[in-house]
């Protein structure tokens, strides 16, 4: 991860899409791209040292052979020390049931945006990830299935999952300043 431009992560089965994301993301200033096709090709990529520390992820819901859920879990389990659970995620997806929507947030996204989703809408959800402090929880079985919960606390968690179990909290900080932390300038070229 280079602090002197912005590395997303970008994860869909179909090449438009990646491109199309990547498009619409380019005017956050300088970016560097890293795509996948399934969200086995992105942990490979979060695994591999030194080849993909992005600031932010991008993630399609239904893909083969691991589908969005399935990598939003990989990334929070913190069961790969290589890979940073609390990169800011964001599920893009077309599918718009409950069953899908409740999966996402269950398993750690930190945002849910519909497919096709609006320019506009892509840049501002992107920007306030990576430029706000963001609270996370940590929570024993508060998961899907009794399983333990760990990602960010959005109201629908702090509603359905905090308030029924014991849990942990703490704040991250922005993604831009810890990048700058970290040992490069900060990154202040986003713009406003």
């Amino acid at each position: 991860m280079r602090s002197d431009r912005l590395d997303i992560l970008v994860v869909d089965d179909e090449l438009t899409m990646r491109r199309l994301i990547s498009g619409m993301l380019r005017s956050l200033g300088p970016t560097e791209f890293h795509e996948a096709s399934d969200g086995s090709a992105a942990l490979q990529m979060l695994r591999d040292s030194g080849s993909c520390r992005p600031h932010l992820a991008i993630v399609d819901l239904h893909m083969e052979p691991m589908n969005g859920i399935q990598f939003g879990r990989a990334v929070r389990s913190g069961d790969h020390a290589a890979i940073d659970r609390f990169i800011p995620l964001i599920l893009i997806t077309g599918d718009k049931s409950p069953d899908a929507i409740k999966a996402a947030l269950n398993c750690g996204f930190d945002d849910i945006l519909p497919k096709p989703c609006p320019p506009a809408m892509i840049l501002e959800r992107a920007k306030r990830l990576l430029t706000a402090e963001r609270p996370f929880a940590h929570a024993k079985g508060g998961g899907t299935g009794g399983t333990d919960y760990f990602g960010p606390a959005t109201k629908w968690v702090r509603d359905t999952i905090l308030s029924k179990r014991e849990h942990k909290m703490q704040v991250r900080p922005p993604v831009l300043a810890k990048a700058a932390r970290d040992g490069g300038a900060p990154v202040s070229w986003m713009p406003a």
